[in-house]
């Protein structure tokens, strides 16, 4: 609720004038969710290619924006089938590009994560799509 205001209050200054209506999460992801004009969503950290599978694509479970900029799939398309780093790395810079200047999202801001490790625990098994806390702890140990 603290974001929405904060947002509302900033488009206020830019002359737009916004009117929060909270919802609880039964409501926002029920049978009115995907169809919501503007809405206020958080996508937990994940690997790239993994996020726009779930909501950055035309195809996307998950589009809440319905945003589809074909250029954009197409890089995204190749970036996936591209197996040298170098050059999957340029394709999805490309994508980021596009995706940052002509997607759907307005981004406020960037919840503060902190991982560590210890030479005194093993057991961390990194997770491919979210990597950043999503270890599965119930394999640690102490070393």
């Amino acid at each position: 609720q603290e974001a929405a205001q904060l947002f509302a209050e900033q488009a206020k200054g830019a002359g737009v004038t916004v009117q929060i209506r909270n919802t609880d999460s039964a409501t926002f992801y029920g049978k009115d969710y995907l169809s919501w004009p503007f809405a206020q969503d958080y996508w937990f950290t994940r690997s790239y290619l993994p996020q726009v599978a779930n909501g950055s694509l035309a195809t996307s479970a998950f589009n809440e924006t319905h945003w589809n900029d074909p250029k954009f799939a197409e890089l995204i398309q190749s970036a996936q089938r591209e197996l040298d780093a170098a050059k999957r790395t340029d394709l999805l810079k490309q994508a980021q590009k596009i995706e940052y200047d002509s997607g759907g999202h307005i981004i406020w801001g960037f919840k503060n994560q902190v991982d560590a490790y210890s030479s005194k625990v093993t057991g961390f098994t990194p997770d491919r799509n979210m990597p950043l806390s999503s270890y599965g702890f119930r394999l640690v140990s102490l070393a």
